[in-house]
């Protein structure tokens, strides 16, 4: 056991649920439409030591990343990521920063 890592509490049912229902809301999904929201820990160069996955479970999976815990996603970062305002992504990740909240956001395909 490594008692210098340092734990962090799961995040909470009810916030799970409101990211999910502002995912619906934003791309118009059905509510059979299953989206799955993860906290994992991002061990790539530069990136913060804990992202948030959603995954939205179309044919092709659409998978998208926030630099932060699920506790600190707000609406705002969800439409900034669902509804990017460049008409055209790259094909990888597109990260935006410098709006009123911090988080960065990456869209994978």
């Amino acid at each position: 056991m490594n008692r210098f890592t340092k734990k962090r509490a799961p995040a909470s049912p009810d916030t799970i649920r409101q990211l999910k229902a502002w995912v619906q809301e934003i791309l118009s999904l059905s509510a059979d439409t299953p989206v799955s929201i993860s906290q994992l820990q991002c061990h790539e160069p530069g990136c913060s030591p804990v992202e948030t996955v959603i995954a939205i479970m179309l044919q092709p999976v659409q998978t998208f990343k926030i630099h932060g815990s699920i506790e600190e996603v707000t609406q705002a970062n969800l439409l900034r990521l669902l509804r990017p305002k460049q008409p055209q992504l790259q094909d990888s990740e597109t990260k935006h920063s410098g709006s009123e909240d911090s988080l960065d956001v990456v869209r994978s395909q």
